[in-house]
């Protein structure tokens, strides 16, 4: 599909209340974000990672979820298609608020791992979590924009009904 099929795409998509809705997502996943930060911190949201790359990932991931909302709201095929896309969403978003504090030995990352494999191990995951943040963010960033783009791709040509 080329490009000006894709915008068209989103542009319809963002009419009506879905730009609303999309900034009310992108501030849902902002503040679950620096909340999941302080948390990990013990209430000082502090992050080695870029800032610019934790909203980057927020604002892809409240773009995939208005994707999905209007996927699932308006194409009859699209239900079920449209869960994946929120459920992607969601996922990225916690992940990236889990990774980014993984600086701090507190973080959930290193105490669930702790569980699993030992401190030992834990603590060399999340030391090379800690190194690697903005390769990680920009991962989850760039999924985010590659699954929008295929979302995107699957809605019919015009405006679904």
């Amino acid at each position: 599909m080329s490009g000006a099929g894709l915008y068209r795409k989103l542009r319809g998509v963002y009419s009506g209340w879905y730009l609303l809705l999309n900034l009310t997502i992108l501030l849902a996943y902002y503040v679950i974000i620096e909340r999941l930060l302080a948390i990990q911190q013990f209430g000082v949201v502090f992050s080695a990672a870029p800032a610019y790359l934790v909203v980057l990932l927020a604002v892809s991931s409240s773009v995939l979820m208005t994707v999905a909302v209007y996927t699932v709201m308006r194409t009859r095929k699209g239900r079920a298609l449209g869960y994946e896309e929120g459920a992607a969403s969601g996922v990225t978003a916690l992940l990236g608020g889990i990774m980014s504090g993984c600086g701090c030995q507190g973080a959930f990352l290193y105490s669930g791992l702790t569980i699993l494999v030992g401190s030992g191990e834990a603590f060399a995951v999340n030391t090379v979590f800690a190194e690697h943040i903005g390769i990680v963010l920009g991962a989850l960033t760039i999924f985010n924009i590659a699954f929008i783009v295929y979302s995107l791709g699957r809605l019919p040509g015009g405006r679904a009904k």
